[in-house]
């Protein structure tokens, strides 16, 4: 994708994957009225489908921890 171009209905907008300090594959994305993050405004979306191709355990099981571990957050 290009800065400014128009998303049409079914187009592939991004891939997944894992960034930073992050515990499994996410997308982030903004969409907004004006090429700055600063000086737009964001504006509605909707998914009218996505296909869930899996899902990773609970960061607790995929470290080893007890399950105790994730209240204390």
């Amino acid at each position: 994708m290009r800065e400014g171009q128009r998303v049409g209905t079914g187009q592939v907008m991004g891939l997944t994957g894992n960034s930073g300090s992050s515990t499994g594959p996410h997308l982030h994305f903004q969409v907004m009225d004006a090429p700055s993050a600063v000086n737009s405004n964001g504006l509605p979306y909707v998914f009218e489908s996505f296909v869930l191709e899996g899902r990773l355990p609970p960061l607790e099981e995929i470290l080893g921890l007890p399950p105790e571990a994730s209240r204390s957050r």
